[in-house]
């Protein structure tokens, strides 16, 4: 009898277990029941027969398991064959150049090509180890030319000997393969204006080739951004180029700054390895469009309605406070006459503010707001004690508020188109008594804003019977000094910072430089506008308070310095001296006072 067993694997060993049972599955006893009729019953063999051994044969050769065989960590010149099978085996393979004819399955597994010349070089040809199904076999391939393209011929054969292995594939398995590029430059940089249809294209300079890494375009103040087209030697390299850190894959929109901007352009190969970098850099010409930081048009409105102009503030009178007035001239710098343009070396003004004054606004205009300067407006204690851009929502002080926390000087940063030239004027809050202006005046009442007196007031009421008062000055044509065991510089306690600690002998101002360690020493006047004169100023600025520095007045440098580093504080002194008009004509320190300091 033979029984075929269906389900099993090819190549297995089993065990075979065997009972035997009567043919017609019965058997009629001799015996005789109680009621005398024959006991009918089927009967195994009461033993069990085996295990018998047996092994199935293998007759099929094995199949790579779908999406096997495959590449990775492709390089420029080299790469991994891997190879999966469905069963225990080993893979033949050939690597032949694109396009040359296919060996024979016999011819892979001699290491040969379609003429049975050997392929001698090494990883090109070879037998993997045998391997157990399902389970990655990797082969290196080494000695790739960059970007050509390769034929790999697989054959895979089964483990084992006939009956039960031993089976190769009929027919080889093609796979493609490329070498990645190692080229990782640039065939070319172009960099264009676009201004609605008009397009400028750029000089780049020296040359563009592949092997320079440096250059250079120079474009004129008006320009303030580019569209910059970077292409690379080998499209492998498409979508592999970072410009500052961002990838750019495409033409782009560059700003460009005032003076030098540069891009550090990174080209990556196609195969992930080799990079190169070049640096280009654009420089923008500047002239007074972007980098004057002057102030055209200056108020201070008060809440009943009384507008102060740059004049009313202490700037020059008429005519000598403005320039490039028209016919309404006589208006003043005001907005009422446009085309006037306020005196900007005059940077510091006084508001004289009756104490019935609750809020004034400031209104400033920067003189190149078309070039994009911008005015913001620092005020201690108030929303822009950090600086706020001067706009409807910021120009608003309130007098109480800046008395409250001991201010009184309010400061208007202006910045230059070119985001760095910066200049500073401040508006200093002279509060004063009621006092006598007129007919129609109103005597004061108890209790009233006659009788108060708050820390701005810097000259009392006069009493209501006055009508004139008559001032006799006394001309002041000395400046000012320090007084004993003054100025004092220190090192802050934040790495690269300084305090300075001033008091003056009279009401006045100071002004201060911060220079490298042995930098030439810089006159009075350099001090006071060192951020004109000096251009090898660190940090510049004026030292004043509500009491004209006849206190003790501290102020810190934040910025500009470096940790650990000598430097040199230059500081000079002016007072707030007025000539028989009662017009401003302060008196300078002929020469400055250096002190010598190291910062955290």
């Amino acid at each position: 009898t033979v029984t075929t067993f269906t389900g099993l694997s090819s190549s297995d060993e089993y065990d075979f277990y065997m009972v035997t049972k009567h043919a017609t599955g019965s058997l009629d006893s001799d015996n005789t029941g109680p009621d005398g009729s024959s006991v009918v019953y089927g009967e195994f063999s009461r033993s069990v027969v085996g295990p018998v051994a047996a092994r199935t044969t293998d007759t099929t050769a094995p199949f790579f398991v779908a999406s096997y065989p495959k590449t990775v960590d492709v390089t420029g010149v080299s790469a991994t064959l891997v190879a999966r099978l469905t069963e225990t085996g080993k893979v033949w393979w050939v690597v032949l150049d694109k396009g040359a004819t296919a060996p024979s399955a016999a011819q892979v597994k001699a290491g040969t090509d379609s003429a049975g010349v050997a392929v001698t070089k090494t990883s090109f040809a070879g037998v993997s180890a045998v391997t157990s199904g399902e389970t990655d076999i990797l082969v290196p391939l080494s000695g790739l030319t960059s970007k050509k393209t390769y034929d790999v011929y697989l054959l895979a054969k089964d483990d084992d000997t006939a009956p039960y292995g031993g089976n190769d594939q009929p027919t080889v398995t093609k796979k493609e393969i490329t070498a990645a590029s190692v080229d990782a430059s640039l065939s070319g940089i172009s960099v264009k204006t676009v201004v609605g249809t008009q397009t400028t294209t750029h000089t780049i300079q020296p040359v563009f080739a592949s092997t320079i890494f440096e250059y250079r375009t120079f474009v004129n103040v008006t320009t303030s951004s580019v569209m910059i087209t970077l292409t690379a030697n080998d499209t492998q390299s498409d979508g592999l180029i970072t410009v500052n850190g961002t990838q750019r894959a495409a033409p782009f929109v560059a700003p460009v700054g005032v003076g030098k901007n540069v891009f550090v352009i990174r080209v990556t190969a196609g195969d992930g390895l080799a990079v190169s970098t070049y640096q280009y850099t654009i420089t923008r010409a500047f002239d007074d469009t972007v980098r004057n930081a002057s102030l055209a048009v200056l108020d201070v409105t008060m809440d009943d309605g009384v507008v102060l102009n740059s004049t009313d503030l202490g700037g020059a009178r008429w005519p000598f406070c403005v320039k490039g007035c028209d016919q309404n001239s006589r208006a003043r710098c005001s907005v009422v006459n446009p085309e006037c343009v306020m005196d900007s070396l005059v940077t510091k003004y006084v508001a004289s503010v009756p104490q019935r004054i609750g809020t004034i606004s400031i209104a400033a205009t920067a003189f190149r707001a078309s070039s994009g300067a911008t005015v913001k407006i620092f005020v201690k204690g108030g929303v822009s004690s950090t600086g706020a851009v001067l706009n409807d929502a910021s120009r608003s002080v309130s007098l109480a508020s800046l008395k409250e926390t001991g201010g009184g000087v309010i400061t208007l940063v202006v910045t230059a188109g070119d985001r760095v030239t910066k200049k500073t004027y401040t508006i200093t809050v002279d509060r004063y008594g009621p006092g006598v202006y007129g007919e129609g005046y109103a005597p004061p009442s108890a209790g009233g804003s006659f009788a108060t007196h708050d820390a701005f007031t810097t000259r009392a009421g006069a009493d209501p019977t006055v009508r004139d008062l008559t001032v006799i000055p006394k001309l002041d044509s000395s400046p000012p000094t320090f007084l004993a065991s003054y100025p004092q510089v220190t090192a802050g306690a934040v790495a690269g910072t300084l305090d300075l600690v001033v008091q003056l002998s009279e009401p006045g101002v100071v002004y201060y430089v911060v220079l490298p360690d042995a930098a030439r020493a810089p006159t009075a006047r350099e001090v006071k506008e060192a951020g004109v004169l000096r251009a090898d100023a660190l940090a510049v600025g004026t030292i004043s308070d509500i009491k004209s520095l006849t206190r003790e007045t501290s102020l810190s440098v934040t910025t500009g310095l470096a940790a650990t580093t000598v430097y040199d504080v230059w500081l000079v002194a002016e007072d707030d001296a007025k000539d028989y008009d009662l017009e401003a004509k302060p008196n300078l320190q002929l020469a400055p006072v250096r002190l010598n300091v190291t910062t955290l």
